[in-house]
Order: structure tokens, then sequence, then C-alpha cells
């Protein structure tokens, strides 16, 4: 048995650590073997055009990329037959290409862009509603004073006098 090792970076997939993985061989063809390799973020110069360089099955749709998935599953198929135009297209092993799996348990509010007119109007309803719904308190005259008003000192009542009165 040939040892084939996938040359796709931080993939650690060979034939002897796991050998029920198919190992599927990177074209001779100069053009589509370079983007093979551009895909999987080789160099291409790394790899000489003569080598037998090989991508594990975990790099392809593999059912639908091969055209004889089930005569090779099933042991009738040596060899393996890939669809023209097939593609290396999973690279979930390298770490910055995983995709992140969005939290589906907490939703996001949606963010709506208001017109400063429109902010403008929402901004002095709220402070209508603040003045408004502020609690009332009685006085010891029983006058209602607002939360906030100032309530006269009636303990100095001097301090009430206008300025031109003696």
């Amino acid at each position: 048995m040939v040892y084939k090792w996938c040359v796709v970076p931080q993939c650690t997939n060979t034939s002897i650590k796991t050998p029920d993985k198919m190992f599927v061989s990177i074209p001779k063809n100069t053009k589509i073997r370079k983007k093979w390799l551009m895909l999987a973020r080789r160099n291409p110069k790394d790899i000489a055009a003569s080598t037998n360089a090989f991508m594990c099955e975990n790099h392809f749709n593999i059912e639908q990329d091969m055209t004889n998935y089930k005569q090779y599953t099933m042991g009738f198929r040596q060899t393996i037959l890939l669809v023209k135009g097939a593609m290396p297209s999973k690279f979930e092993c390298q770490v910055d290409r995983r995709k992140r799996l969005s939290d589906t348990t907490m939703s996001r509010t949606a963010y709506i862009k208001l017109s400063p007119l429109t902010k403008l109007v929402s901004i002095n309803k709220r402070k209508q509603r603040k003045i408004t719904d502020a609690p009332y308190k009685t006085s010891t005259d029983n006058n209602c004073l607002r939360a906030g008003d100032v309530t006269p000192d009636l303990a100095n009542p001097e301090r009430f006098q206008s300025r031109g009165q003696t």
C-alpha cells in the first residue's frame, strides 16, 4: 500500500493514521493543480509537479464530487473518479477558515436607523412623559408640589421679602 498524506496545511490525515479515509490524487494538469493547491493555501512551488500529492475526503463534498462513489465504497471500483470541474471546498481543519456557528438561543434585535427629526420627536416625547409622570407630594400647607420643585423655607420668612421692602 502506498503511503498517502493530505497536503492541506493543518490537516493531519494520513493513510496510516486514518486508513478508512479516501485520498484524492491532485491532478497533474498544471493549471488545475495550481488552483487546488492555492485553494488549500499551499504554495504550488513547494510541491514538485512530478510528486503524487493527495487531499483527503474531508476537503470535498465527496458524494457529489465522485462519479463512482457508490461503486468505490461497495468495493466494485479501485480508483476514484471525480466529476469534471470538482474542486476541494472544505477546509475546516484550518482554524481561520472555520465557519462560525451562530448562537441560535440569543436573537439580536434589529437596528433601525432613524432620521434626525424622528429622533428629536421621540426625545421630546420622553421628556414630556418624565415631566407629567413625576410623583406629586403635598407640602405642609397642602400645596401640591412635583418632585424636584423648590419648597419654601417657612422657618425663615425674611428670605422671601423683596429687596426694596424693609
